[in-house]
């Protein structure tokens, strides 16, 4: 039996990971001090977690306060750094007086952590350059771009291209040679091109037209979405006052952030990818663009490696160790810097939200320090392939953690001053660093330098001796490698500067002295630079795994570049994202950047000095260097670093509490739960789990509970969520402490599947064998209160994952990851999967499909699942001939089985287009010409499928049922009906007493239900016939599929008539979209509110009496054709007259 002791200690452990406040005094009350065991202590001692404050950043839009303007002087004019005013179009994002972190973040032009504003700090931001630099390819990236397939809703379809802009521009400027326009721009761009514009691609618009798109897109961002009536006129109005289109716009937008995002998150030891985003051939599509966008190289087939479309984008990110933060916390930082357009509207969600879903669908590479083993598909195989390999998503939380002890093996917690006596980087902890603060802290989260043991050892694919073997001998040979490449450019700094750039002429002189360190530390950058981005040559090599003779094992080999073939790449140490928290402030006046042209690093000396964030270079070093500086008498550390000196609310460090980075969810933590989550995949036959991708390998297995499912909160003595039988309630009272269940009540049992919420702690962050352990431990079961057992509920791996399903009966299962979240306010998990077997299946399964077609493809696009599948064949006017299916394999077979549901839909759609598109449009073209969805939002069109061709062609077999679905049933006399409500109200009457019933007892029972309507809509609600003519309920649909899925199918038109929006919610896009306003719903109408003009609507009439005129399948030489019977131009007219009638639900009481 659980104690009270048991319950204190669990909930305090989960107060540590979840950083949520806790009364250890009520816990230590509890504990016997006569007898502490090792766990308590262990508990007690760890219980400090607070969570990282966010970077807390100004509006740019906002008044400049007076205690942050920078009032000038002669140097600052000389740098450019006057500062009495914000401005969105001109500033990159500036920490506010709150900020945890004082003056420094990520982008801070002194802060010396992000790629693009390197050289900020002495008035030469990166950015500019690269711009400068990429001019001259921009024709032949306009070229490649026109050979690439995109999505018009994720990458608009614009008609110009980045290099028209610029010849555009440049004819502003006739009179000035090449070099004169080259030189101004940068000019120009260094002071005048803020964050917003370069990620917007507004470089060659004038400064009027820069502040005409930023008033037009904030004009925009009010709008329902992008696709409403005055988002398209501002969009034309965009082209005529901003001088480029929203499309181009957009693409610009999605090739810049998504590497901006990619450097954000992954680990600050970590540069970047040297892998496609996708290797497996069968899986590839060379001309797909998302593939070009979500990595800096690609696979041409059938295995060829080459630089992707948006490489020179991924560029300037790929010799810098990433931030090692979450999505979120780069979304805040946009966010406050420019409330007006990230703010959580479609804008918001349609450029940073669906970059980051693209960007987290992909298994993308993280970083990997051995590519070309990494690469070769004949190493796959070698049990430590995944060690090696550094995974972008699943690891990254624990890489992101591990990253630290890097940065702590380099003594970079070290101020300057301190580095003397102090040796050199460690390849494990020394006594002394475990035993002070930050080595306690580092050693509770992370491995260091070796795998950890010990009964509080992590679990993860790269704790491994073969890791650490491999990686400890790379990072040996780095540390002497940069002292060697440091010596070589002091030798060319003081040749060309001088001596007393590096060596002092006063070494007593605490300025000079501690000037000359901040230069050598500006070399030590360089030098890290430059060994991941210039081919050192054969004398710079490391022991690197290789596969020869097909074995795997470490060989000397040269070191590299960031590149897919280099044997071995060395890890950043001095250039990463996070130096704003590692890093020391420093005056420097030695500058440096990389030269395109010549292929190395150029220096430069500026005239006054600055300050910059830098990583402190230890004593080994600076021996290699010039060993007299260590005796010279440098300033004192004015404070730690910020990793052990931004104290939070009880005193405590980030390093002291783990919390350096985010959880990688986007969504916080509020304990509010309204959307209740399905799985994304349902499978028919075990065998199909292994079509499926992006899984951990671990699972947990539970029986899939009947009755509704339900979200149960407790609040003090109030119970929140449904309807609940009273035995059931008393005995969730009696349950100690607040808590969300999510479960399923079958009848006077209450099935709990999972905890959301415990003692007020939000879990949902938690993996799901926590959750669920959790939920073992915390609660015992009782009469009516059941939550997992063994018997029902089981944790097994890959391997075991068949025997433990054949140890269930015939029920359906879910099968969940055991490391998946919750992921709130999402109505599809993709690491969820429903398992039935054929047996036991019912007809249908939620999630449904967004529908787009095509002249000659349909594409099915499944919430949460980015590949859809494209159903191929042929439209004549009538019918869609299909001649086979492409696209993700594990939902294909759910999509053939869906054909009744879609089908309709399609088929209308294809009507539509050919009516709106005339005879031609609807035979001809292809790509995105012509294509008509059934979701007005446009918010989620995942990408074009790849190829996975069917030996035989599939046959459409539509029941005539579903091809006369209307949105409503119009009478000679009838005004309108209650279809939805009064359908369940029918299922209820049969259910209540479990017997069938004839048309006229069911008339007669259900208020509203005459015969035309059951015959109508009785098996979409889940009603038959028996062979006496009764009705009774079609067990194979339960009520959650009713509920889910069939209410939204009454609103389909097959003529594309309702309300806009409203034409197909079973197919409208699914995820954590915020709408602003109700008008943005597919379930908003505009019947119930009296502002709003009643919007001309088409109907269709169905008849109520048989006709001789019938769908139906031809089929002949194997191939089947469905045929629907045309309308006369009367009956055309007929419909266009029928006035819309109520179809709105009544209110529930």
């Amino acid at each position: 039996m659980t104690t009270e002791l048991d319950r204190l200690r669990t909930d305090a452990i989960i107060s540590i990971h979840k950083a949520s406040e806790f009364d250890f005094n009520e816990y230590a009350k509890h504990v016997p001090p006569e007898n502490i065991s090792k766990e308590d202590m262990a508990t007690m001692l760890a219980g400090m977690q607070p969570p990282l404050p966010e970077f807390r950043m100004v509006d740019l839009s906002a008044p400049m306060a007076v205690s942050q303007m920078k009032i000038p002087s002669h140097s600052d004019f000389l740098a450019g750094h006057t500062k009495v005013s914000n401005n969105p179009l001109t500033d990159w994002p500036s920490a506010s007086p709150e900020n945890q972190f004082g003056k420094h973040h990520p982008f801070g032009m002194e802060s010396n952590s992000c790629p693009l504003t390197h050289g900020g700090a002495w008035g030469k931001p990166a950015y500019a350059e690269q711009l400068v630099n990429l001019m001259p390819q921009l024709k032949n990236i306009a070229e490649q771009e026109r050979t690439l397939t995109f999505d018009p809703a994720r990458y608009g379809e614009p008609k110009e291209s980045l290099h028209d802009l610029m010849v555009r521009d440049r004819n502003r400027y006739r009179t000035h040679s090449d070099e004169e326009y080259k030189q101004g721009k940068m000019a120009e761009w260094e002071k005048r091109l803020g964050l917003l514009p370069y990620l917007f691609g507004l470089e060659y618009q004038t400064e009027d037209q820069r502040q005409s798109f930023l008033d037009i897109i904030r004009e925009m961002a009010t709008k329902p979405d992008m696709n409403s009536p005055d988002s398209k006129f501002l969009q034309n109005k965009m082209q005529e006052k901003a001088g480029l289109s929203w499309g181009r716009a957009m693409r610009s937008f999605r090739a810049r952030f998504i590497p901006l995002l990619q450097w954000w998150q992954r680990a600050s030891d970590r540069h970047g990818p040297t892998s496609p985003a996708e290797l497996q051939d069968e899986l590839f599509k060379s001309q797909n663009a998302d593939l070009h966008f979500v990595s800096p190289y690609v696979v041409i087939p059938p295995s060829q490696i080459e630089e992707s479309f948006t490489h020179h984008w991924w560029d300037i990110y790929q010799p810098w160790g990433g931030v090692g933060r979450d999505y979120r916390s780069l979304h805040d930082i946009l966010k406050q810097s420019y409330p007006k357009v990230f703010d959580g509207n479609w804008m918001d969600n349609s450029l940073m939200g669906i970059s980051a879903s693209m960007l987290d669908s992909y298994n993308t590479d993280g970083g990997s320090h051995f590519p070309h083993l990494i690469n070769n598909d004949d190493a796959r195989a070698y049990p430590s392939h995944s060690a090696l390999k550094s995974n972008f998503k699943d690891a990254n939380f624990f890489e992101n953690r591990r990253a630290n002890w890097s940065h702590s093996s380099n003594l970079h917690f070290l101020h300057p001053s301190e580095v003397q006596g102090q040796g050199g980087r460690m390849i494990v902890p020394s006594d002394q660093m475990m035993m002070s603060r930050l080595g306690r802290s580092l050693a509770g989260q992370a491995d260091m330098g070796s795998p950890r043991i010990g009964m509080f050892r992590e679990e993860h694919p790269s704790s491994s001796s073969t890791y650490w073997d491999s990686h400890n001998a790379l990072f040996a040979a780095n540390d002497m490698h940069l002292g060697k490449v440091m010596n070589n450019m002091a030798q060319q700094v003081m040749k060309q500067f001088g001596s007393g750039v590096i060596n002092p002429a006063d070494p007593t002189n605490m300025e000079q002295a501690t000037l000359a360190r901040g230069n050598l530390q500006q070399l030590a950058a360089a030098a890290d630079f430059a060994m991941k981005k210039v081919n050192m040559g054969e004398e710079y090599r490391a022991l690197a795994p290789v596969l020869e003779n097909g074995n795997v094992a470490l060989k000397l080999k040269s070191i590299g570049p960031v590149s897919p073939t280099s044997f071995a790449t060395t890890p950043p140490i001095y250039n990463t994202g996070n130096t704003h928290l590692w890093g020391h402030e420093m005056p420097a006046n030695l500058t440096w950047k990389h030269d395109p042209q010549s292929g190395g690093i150029s220096f430069g000396l500026a005239e006054e000095p600055f300050n910059i964030m830098q990583r402190t270079v230890h004593e080994n070093k600076i021996k290699a260097v010039l060993p007299s500086l260590l005796e010279s008498n440098i300033m004192p550390k004015q404070r730690d670093i910020h990793a052990l000196s931004a104290l939070d609310q009880r005193g405590l460090s980030p390093i002291a509490t783990g919390s350096l980075m985010k959880a990688a969810e986007d969504y916080e933590p509020t304990g509010v739960f309204t959307t209740k989550i399905i799985p994304a995949y349902t499978i028919h036959k075990l065998d199909d789990m292994e079509k499926l991708r992006g899984f951990s390998g671990d699972w947990i297995v539970q029986k899939m509970p009947s009755g509704k499912r339900m979200f149960v909160e407790k609040k003090g003595n109030h119970l929140k969520g449904g309807k609940l039988p009273s035995d059931v309630k008393k005995q969730l009272r009696n349950m100690t402490g607040d808590f969300t269940f999510d479960g399923y009540l079958d009848g006077d049992t209450l099935h709990v599947v999972d905890l959301l919420v415990h003692k007020g702690t939000d879990l949902h962050l938690e993996p799901l064998e926590d959750r669920i352990n959790a939920l073992r431990t915390l609660y015992d079961s009782t009469e009516n209160v059941h939550f997992p057992m063994p018997t029902n509920c089981v944790s097994t791996d890959h391997d075991g994952l068949s025997k433990t399903i054949g140890n269930f009966d015939d029920n359906e299962l879910l099968i969940r990851d055991s490391k998946s979240t919750f992921m709130k306010e999402k109505e599809v998990h993709p690491k969820w999967i429903r398992y039935a077997k054929e047996s036991i299946a019912k007809a249908f399964y939620p999630p449904m499909p967004e529908v787009i077609v095509y002249p000659n493809k349909i594409k099915l696009c499944y919430p949460s699942i980015l590949e859809p599948v494209v159903v191929k064949g042929t439209f004549d006017g009538i019918g869609f001939d299909i001649e086979g299916y492409e696209g993700n394999e594990a939902i294909l077979s759910k999509a053939v089985r869906d054909t009744p549901l879609w089908s309709p839909v399609a088929i209308s759609l294809l009507k539509e287009g050919a009516a709106a598109g005339g005879a031609a449009g609807a035979t001809t073209g292809g790509g995105s010409k012509g294509a008509f969805t059934s979701s007005d939002t446009g918010g989620f069109n995942p990408i074009h499928s790849t190829a996975n061709r069917r030996k035989r062609p599939r046959k459409l077999k539509i029941a005539k049922q579903t091809i006369l679905r209307a949105p409503s049933i119009i009478g000679e006399d009838e005004e309108g009906d209650n279809v939805a409500a009064t359908m369940k109200n029918a299922r209820h009457a049969i259910h209540v007493d479990d017997k069938a019933k004839t048309t006229e007892e069911l008339v007669a029972k259900v208020k509203g239900l005459n015969k035309k309507m059951l015959e109508m809509f009785a098996g979409e609600y889940g009603l038959e016939r028996t062979e006496e003519g009764k009705w009774t309920v079609n067990e194979a649909i339960d009520d959650d599929v009713i509920e889910n899925m069939f209410p939204r199918m009454n609103r389909i038109s097959p003529d594309g008539g309702a309300y806009p929006g409203l034409e197909a919610d079973i197919t409208a896009p699914r995820g954590p979209t915020e709408l602003i306003e109700d008008s943005g719903t597919t379930f908003y109408d505009p019947k119930e509110s009296e502002e709003v003009e009643e919007i001309p609507m088409k109907h269709l009439r169905i008849k109520d009496e048989p006709t001789g005129d019938e769908a139906t399948i031809e089929i002949e030489n194997g191939r089947a054709t469905l045929r629907m019977p045309q309308k006369t131009k009367q009956e055309i007219a007929d419909e266009q007259e029928v006035e819309p009638d109520n179809r709105s639900e009544p209110e529930e009481i």
